[in-house]
Order: structure tokens, then sequence, then C-alpha cells
């Protein structure tokens, strides 16, 4: 969210340069590196019935894959109607 925001308020002060982007890109894989495991564990805990495991894993990769899937959409339409800065918002 941060990340998001920093780069929402550069674009629409119109200071953001090359760097930044590189810097914000670095700075959003280091996060993903410890939020995805993370994430991916808390489903393994979160299941009471081991039976039910591989279910869970397939509903979270659904969950993964559909935002993957629409979030791009979603973005694309923001982008026409209100621009870049407000698509990071």
């Amino acid at each position: 969210m941060m990340q998001a925001l920093t780069l929402a308020l550069l674009v629409l002060t119109g200071t953001v340069a090359v760097w930044h982007i590189l810097f914000l890109s670095i700075f959003l894989g280091l996060v993903d590196a410890f939020d995805m495991p993370t994430r991916q564990s808390f489903v393994v805990e979160m299941i009471e019935n081991r039976g039910d495991l591989g279910n869970a894993i397939a509903l979270n990769s659904t969950m993964v894959n559909s935002a993957r899937l629409i979030g791009p959409s979603v973005a694309g339409i923001l982008i026409a109607a209100m621009g870049e800065g407000m698509c990071f918002f």
C-alpha cells in the first residue's frame, strides 16, 4: 500500500522519474518475497481438517489468479476514465 500511495503521489504531482519507478519496483519485490510465503503458510494453519487442505490451496490459487485476470481490466478502465495517478490510488 505504501508503494502504491507513493507512486500515486509522484504521478499526480508530476514529479515521477525513472529512478522512482525502479526503486519502488525493487521495494515491492522485497515485500512480496516475504509476503507471499507468509500468506501461503497461513492457508495451511487456518485449515482445521487436513482433508480440506487440497481444496483450500485450490481456492487460494483461484483467488490469486482471478485477481491477476480481473485487476488489469479494472486498471485499464480506471486509467481511461481518471488517469494513471488515480489508478494507483
